[in-house]
């Protein structure tokens, strides 16, 4: 899985590319912190009502994925507690950079 941060209105955004589950913070680790929140409670939702969940999820907008290929690749000890089997890479894009694509 592929998560993106971006800076938006004076907040982190953290995004899954392939499940388009994004959550906010104050800062990159609290956008994490509340993105592995709301992704296992997404999982855990669908799971509990007999879904697959990942065939529920639908992939994020293009133009995140503009971003990801904009972002530097990142360390993912911060992100250790999601609920997949699958790897992941973190990338954050420069705010700066963020701010041309809109």
């Amino acid at each position: 899985m592929r998560i993106l941060c971006v800076k938006d209105e004076g907040y982190w955004v953290a995004v899954s590319l392939e499940y388009g589950v994004a959550a906010q913070g104050e800062d990159i680790k609290s956008a994490l912190d509340s993105f592995i929140y709301t992704f296992n409670a997404q999982v855990a939702i669908h799971v509990e009502d007999g879904d697959d969940p990942f065939k529920k999820m639908e992939p994020a907008p293009p133009l995140f994925y503009q971003m990801y290929l904009l972002a530097e690749d990142r360390d993912m000890e911060n992100v250790e507690y999601l609920d997949i089997e699958e790897e992941c890479t973190l990338r954050i894009l420069d705010p700066d950079i963020g701010d041309l694509l809109r």
